[in-house]
């Protein structure tokens, strides 16, 4: 009974605050608060999903973008972990490495998790828009 859009900003994911900002204004959308960015999380175990009511960007640098262009954080997020890539052994920040994984295809024995966190993603999507981000954080955070 709810009317939504739902959007892929084909950006940067670093520049996506521009596309958010023109959809906020086609759609002629009053407050922040009424969007609903999904995106994935290097600093989130692979599948896990995390949602937040409003905050900072804990430097992710499309968060950022959206943040600056629509002058506020108060608007909710939902992060799909991926992990972080691993070169020797241990986590890497490498800008290269970092790069490299988020681009490409994750690996096979990560698949099936990402694919399930994917589906408790919607889920919890839905519950938002049907009772609220506080009910859907209370259930799938």
């Amino acid at each position: 009974g709810r009317e939504i859009a739902l959007a892929r900003p084909r950006t940067f994911v670093n520049e996506s605050g521009p596309a958010v900002w023109g959809l906020i204004k086609r759609l002629k959308i009053d407050d922040a608060a009424e969007l609903l960015v999904v995106h994935d999380e290097l600093d989130l175990p692979v599948g896990r999903v995390r949602l937040r009511a409003h905050g900072g960007s804990g430097g992710y640098k499309g968060v950022q973008s959206i943040i600056e262009a629509v002058h506020s954080d108060r608007f909710p997020r939902l992060r799909i972990g991926i992990g972080r890539p691993v070169v020797s052994g241990k986590p890497t920040w490498e800008p290269e490495h970092v790069a490299n994984y988020v681009l490409s295809d994750p690996p096979p024995h990560d698949r099936q998790v990402l694919d399930d966190a994917v589906a408790r993603a919607i889920e919890a999507i839905e519950l938002a828009i049907e009772q609220g981000v506080e009910a859907a954080m209370q259930k799938y955070n």
